[in-house]
């Protein structure tokens, strides 16, 4: 919670994606600390993403979704600036070499019209295996093997 505002213009640095996600281009404090109590209430962890000393993502994950007892991604935010650079990549390929030590198996959910969303997880070898929709979005359900 003492990086409150740096997640705050990390995530306001993508207003497409708040626009998808949640109908508006900014997010507020307030909804910083919403999530962070309903990642505590669904046992996530958040980690903070440097690059060069910078702060330049965030990711929120489960070990254990309660839905399915399998990994989950719950969300992966690089500022704006740095993404189509190969950082994005870089990031992820470090967070998965932590969960393989741990998994071999990961999902997470994207919402079907974030194509640069879609690109990317299908780039990092995530394939759809199923769609729901959720809150009136089309969401792809995709997975991961190691």
């Amino acid at each position: 919670m003492n990086k409150m505002f740096i997640e705050l213009a990390i995530r306001n640095s993508n207003p497409e994606y708040n626009l998808v996600s949640r109908n508006r281009k900014t997010i507020t404090i307030g909804d910083i600390k919403t999530e962070f109590v309903k990642a505590q209430s669904y046992n996530m962890s958040r980690m903070l993403i440097k690059n060069d000393h910078k702060y330049i993502g965030i990711v929120d994950f489960t070990m254990k979704n309660p839905l399915d007892n399998t990994p989950w991604i719950e969300s992966f935010v690089i500022h704006k600036k740095f993404q189509g650079s190969n950082t994005s990549k870089q990031a992820y390929d470090y967070f998965e070499s932590m969960l393989r030590r741990q998994t071999n198996t990961c999902r997470l959910a994207v919402y079907k019209r974030n194509k640069s969303a879609v690109c990317f997880w299908g780039e990092m070898g995530y394939t759809p295996y199923e769609e729901e929709v959720s809150e009136g979005k089309v969401c792809l359900l995709m997975e991961k093997r190691y």
